[in-house]
């Protein structure tokens, strides 16, 4: 039982920490679709990172150019939304990841059930792990992208940004309920 459960545990050690020494970049492809690479491609935009097309600065949103106040708002939206899609990818992955460990279950059974030797087992379970393990790949890029793209958030302090906007946006609003009352 120990080994079934150290065994995940070093593969996913070894996944996390091949992902974290390369450099990811978050490029739009040559139909719109935003895609994840380490390498980007001919004809990609990149957000962040070097692009084969647009030489960009690393850092997208870079306080040089960006510098007025709704540039900022700007820059936290474009945070904020880019962490709605990596959010949408992470849960889009978990279904699928659910789906493999329910195929790798159904071996498991048909294998006891058919009385399969390790080797049979080991066969048919084979594809579905290579998928669990490029699942994993996957996770590891994505909750890394979750971690940048939270650091920037922090970086330009746009929790704060937010919650001044929205109080002066609540003093707005009782200022003119006032000059209603008032002009009544």
């Amino acid at each position: 039982m120990k080994r079934i459960f150290l065994i995940p545990c070093i593969l996913i050690f070894a996944l996390l920490t091949t992902a974290n020494a390369e450099d990811f970049y978050k490029c739009i492809d040559s139909n719109g679709n935003m895609v994840f690479t380490s390498t980007p491609q001919e004809g990609m935009k990149c957000a962040s990172g070097e692009s084969n097309e647009e030489p960009k600065s690393p850092n997208r949103y870079s306080k040089t150019n960006k510098s007025s106040k709704t540039d900022l708002v700007e820059i936290c939206n474009d945070l904020s939304r880019d962490l709605e899609d990596i959010s949408a990818e992470i849960t889009t992955l978990e279904k699928r990841r659910s789906e493999l460990q329910r195929e790798q279950l159904d071996i498991r059974q048909n294998g006891v059930a058919y009385n399969w030797n390790q080797k049979r087992q080991w066969q048919e379970m084979k594809p579905v792990n290579d998928k669990l393990n490029t699942l994993n790949h996957e996770f590891s890029i994505l909750y890394q992208k979750k971690s940048l793209t939270n650091q920037d958030i922090r970086l330009y302090k746009c929790n704060e940004l937010n919650y001044d906007l929205s109080k002066l946006n609540q003093k707005k609003y009782e200022n003119n309920r006032n000059n209603r009352y008032r002009n009544q």
